[in-house]
């Protein structure tokens, strides 16, 4: 073990002595290696004599005993990790003695270099800091499920609703699942913790537009003051490209000139992959009436030239608002749902459902991953389509054989069974005429028979005959009286 200065020239050229001590040692492979230590050499000298046991433990195989762990825990990062690197010091027991927030600095790279969208790393790595913050943890060893779910319920009883609690509670899961995945930790102290359901305490539910409260917004948007430095014909065109495209806020305020597509024949508008939710481009069909009336309006626009002048985020349903106080349309309604304005893309989604498209193109325009969110969570009804639905059903009120004789199949039934029992007269007299050819056969009026029995017989034959012919098969309504007959 040795100790000692380095030497560096100044600016002048003059050599000079470093302040910080060294040392120098054999590792457990009897390599030399060199370490940064400190300015006081008594100090470097107690960290020499650390290193040099940490040796003896690595070449015996022993495990550090809990006077070196609390002293491992108090070295800086980057000398753990300089000792992982040798070798001397376990990458597990590195991560564990790592500060969390470092790890956290790391995971917040690491989903950057993923290709995550800014806005999601940003609310990611918000989430997990709060939650850390919040329990006070230091280390991967201090983070445990009970005082997460602690946490999050505190915050709960304090206004937080179970989706954000949702999603704070993702945030951190993630992070602890990367350390996992990085061999940094074994397993994550808080895989078993599972979420809330969002359904039982939804805090803002917004809704669909009506038509007419859509004419009204959009007119009142066109005809009304500037709001937050925006006049009102690109306010309208603002609310007419969502409810049309269904684009979110955060994708039209990205919007260039060169991302809008006139073509007479597919007019389209481009969304680049770093404004998207999902990080894809996309690309998506404009109505071509609107192309055309949007000509005019981007008529005096460069290519690089932003669409919308749009205001703050916290400051577009303020605007939004704005809005629909002059059109005389309630933020909230009746129920508590909410028209601000992402609700204008749920109307996008409403009105695709309404107007007839399946739900897998409405899936693909509205970009979801799953049916379920474009139907379940998107999807609204609007104002009296449930009576009209009903009003669709079977009538029920009338009895069986007014509904008979109103759709006709009394007769039909009628006819079917004097068809029956037709042939069955036809069997009978075939049958007679084959017996009267035997020897010894007696006619009718030897057996007795009176006129009036064979005037009723040719009269119900009569009227046998005058049926209608229907045809066979299971169509035939004839077929359900053919035991009654029989």
């Amino acid at each position: 073990m040795r100790l000692f200065h380095t030497t560096y020239r100044d600016r002048k050229g003059a050599r000079r002595t470093a302040a910080r001590w060294y040392i120098e040692f054999r590792d457990h492979q009897r390599t030399i290696r060199q370490l940064s230590a400190f300015t006081d050499k008594r100090a470097t000298r107690a960290f020499a004599d650390r290193i040099e046991q940490l040796v003896e433990l690595r070449v015996a195989g022993a495990t550090p005993d809990a006077n070196m762990t609390r002293w491992i825990g108090t070295l800086p990062t980057n000398t753990s990790e300089r000792l992982a690197v040798i070798g001397l010091l376990d990458a597990d027991r590195v991560a564990s003695i790592k500060p969390l927030i470092d790890h956290l600095s790391d995971y917040e790279q690491f989903l950057h270099d993923s290709g995550a969208t800014r806005d999601y790393v940003r609310k990611t790595v918000f989430r997990a800091r709060a939650i850390l913050d919040g329990i006070g943890t230091v280390f991967l060893a201090d983070i445990s499920g009970e005082a997460v779910s602690g946490y999050l319920a505190s915050r709960r009883v304090n206004g937080l609703s179970a989706k954000s609690s949702n999603h704070y509670l993702a945030a951190i899961k993630a992070s602890c699942s990367w350390l996992v995945k990085e061999r940094r930790a074994v397993e994550s102290p808080i895989a078993h913790l599972s979420a809330l359901n969002a359904n039982a305490d939804r805090r803002h539910v917004r809704r669909a537009l009506e038509l007419d409260e859509l004419q009204r917004l959009l007119e009142a948007a066109r005809s009304g003051p500037d709001r937050f430095g925006i006049v009102g014909e690109q306010r309208y065109w603002l609310y007419r490209l969502a409810l049309e495209t269904g684009l979110r806020s955060g994708e039209l305020r990205s919007l260039t000139r060169a991302c809008i597509d006139l073509d007479e024949t597919d007019p389209t508008v481009t969304i680049g992959a770093a404004s998207t939710k999902n990080g894809r481009a996309a690309t998506l069909p404009l109505r071509p009436d609107t192309a055309f009336e949007l000509r005019a309006f981007l008529a005096n626009k460069l290519p690089t030239a932003k669409v919308f002048n749009m205001p703050r985020p916290e400051n577009v349903v303020v605007m939004l608002r704005g809005d629909l106080e002059s059109a005389g349309i309630p933020y909230a309604d009746e129920t508590g749902r909410v028209a601000d304005f992402h609700a204008l893309r749920s109307t996008f989604a409403s009105l695709l459902l309404r107007s007839g498209v399946d739900v897998r193109t409405a899936k693909e325009l509205m970009r979801h991953s799953t049916i379920a969110m474009t139907a379940d969570v998107y999807a609204c009804t609007f104002r009296g389509s449930l009576s009209a639905a009903v009003k669709q059903l079977p009538e029920f009120s009338r009895p069986s054989s007014e509904h008979a004789k109103a759709t006709g199949t009394e007769s039909v039934s009628a006819s079917c069974l004097a068809r029956k029992r037709a042939g069955a007269h036809k069997a009978v007299r075939g049958s007679a005429a084959r017996r009267s050819q035997q020897p010894g056969h007696k006619s009718l009026q030897d057996q007795g028979v009176t006129s009036q029995k064979g005037a009723c017989r040719s009269v119900t034959l009569q009227r046998v005959h005058s049926a209608p012919n229907y045809p066979q098969g299971e169509s035939n309504p004839c077929l359900q009286d053919e035991n009654l007959i029989s």
